[in-house]
């Protein structure tokens, strides 16, 4: 006679782990037993977790990190038993309960769940919880009082434990668990018959009751996504030798989560040299490849000292947005910019770099149209101390080294004239 099965894949050991309780049809003799479906598709490593029981307290299983934990009831008392590595720990005694009980590994701590008897027959749901590697439960913690079923869990991405269960008045209850705290309970159903059920993935919950009108009843929790996960830039170089950013992203790897590229939100902000930067917006990511974006509109990576920062979100089939990922940051050239395929050119003095400077520092600048360009420096009285750049120039981006060495340490000015575009920085010398 079999009496109660429970079941859990562990995904660090690749095994399965099973637990059931046999006996004698309606005698109190039935005993906890263990089994492991390995990785080669092999069973083994059978125990005999108890040496009595009985029939009416199904055993139930979890897993942590070189741990199998077991409950399971013995001479009218809730018990657990490790399966550490390879080697069964001793029994432990949680409570005095001789009614139901389950076990569930937190991230970081087990916990124990049991129903207390109360007089007029009524169940109150208790927990306690202990060290995943350690020996003593803490004091109960009432979950829910009189007549309640002990609960079903699971956990989430984000470390929590999530629990629902069933209370006398047919009400499906709720409650979540992050490492110290429990939630306070909330009622997330009516109409149900005794038992619910929960499961999870990533950070979204999912959970089915019988209903008084003989239906199923299914509710979702719908979390935000995760956010991507290993954002890398890194250069990427054409045929043609320009080198552009390229962004590559571990997939999504939820089920609810739009799989095709306007899922993705990729945000791009620049920081020049001189610490003047712009505000995050999004760039045009259009049937793009769903783990990598190379941003074509900049080029010249690793060239000079602007810099590009990158992150990106991704969007479930609700809209729902996912926190960004971490920033990424990678090298780029201003002075070869490019928009659509075509090469284009704007008026623009850049700062200087380094700066402050000694002796010689690097001034860049960009045309927009042909015509005679000068670009001198100035002492902070007006005297003209350098004529850099007087000559014609076409429509592009130049760059000029400007030498001080001759010059004390202080603060210039230089100005650029260009058609009718002028403009003016200051700059540093310290010797």
């Amino acid at each position: 006679m079999f009496d109660g099965i429970d079941i859990v894949f562990d995904n660090i050991a690749n095994k399965l782990h099973v637990v059931y309780s046999r006996g004698t049809a309606g005698y109190p003799d039935h005993l906890t037993h263990y089994y492991a479906l390995r990785s080669d598709n092999t069973w083994g490593e059978y125990k005999q977790v108890s040496d009595y029981g009985s029939y009416y307290t199904p055993p139930t299983v979890s897993f942590s990190q070189n741990r199998v934990h077991v409950s399971y009831e013995e001479r009218g008392v809730a018990k657990s038993r490790d399966k550490y590595l390879n080697a069964w720990q001793n029994p432990e005694t949680v409570a005095s309960s001789f009614a139901e009980h389950k076990i569930h590994a937190h991230s970081s701590k087990l916990l124990y769940f049991y129903a207390e008897p109360q007089q007029g027959f009524y169940l109150d749901i208790y927990v306690r919880q202990r060290d995943l590697n350690g020996s003593s439960w803490s004091s109960p913690f009432l979950l829910h009082e009189v007549d309640a079923f002990v609960p079903a869990a699971a956990n989430t991405s984000d470390s929590k434990t999530h629990i629902v269960y069933y209370g006398g008045l047919g009400d499906i209850y709720y409650r979540n668990y992050n490492g110290s705290t429990w939630s306070t309970e909330s009622t997330i159903g009516t109409g149900g018959l005794g038992f619910s059920l929960i499961s999870s993935t990533s950070n979204d919950l999912y959970v089915t009751w019988v209903g008084n009108d003989d239906f199923i009843k299914y509710l979702q929790y719908d979390a935000v996504p995760l956010a991507p996960q290993n954002l890398v830039a890194q250069a990427y170089t054409e045929p043609n030798g320009t080198t552009h950013p390229k962004l590559t992203w571990d997939i999504a790897n939820e089920p609810d989560v739009i799989i095709k590229d306007d899922a993705y939100d990729i945000q791009r902000r620049l920081i020049f040299n001189y610490g003047v930067g712009s505000t995050w917006t999004s760039v045009d990511f259009v049937d793009g490849d769903l783990t990598e974006y190379i941003d074509y509109e900049l080029s010249g990576v690793y060239q000079e000292a602007h810099t590009a920062q990158y992150k990106i979100r991704v969007r479930d089939y609700n809209n729902h947005y996912s926190d960004f990922s971490s920033i990424v940051s990678i090298n780029f050239s201003r002075m070869n910019k490019i928009s659509s395929g075509i090469q284009s050119y704007d008026y623009n003095l850049e700062q200087n770099y380094p700066n402050p400077f000694n002796p010689t520092t690097q001034i860049s600048y960009s045309i927009k149209s042909a015509g005679v360009v000068t670009l001198k420096a100035y002492d902070m009285l007006g005297n003209e101390v350098a004529n850099l750049v007087d000559e014609r120039k076409e429509p592009g981006n130049y760059s000029v080294t400007f030498d001080a060495g001759n010059l004390p340490s202080g603060i210039y000015i230089y100005k650029i004239t260009a058609n009718d575009f002028t403009s003016s920085r200051k700059l540093m010398l310290i010797k």
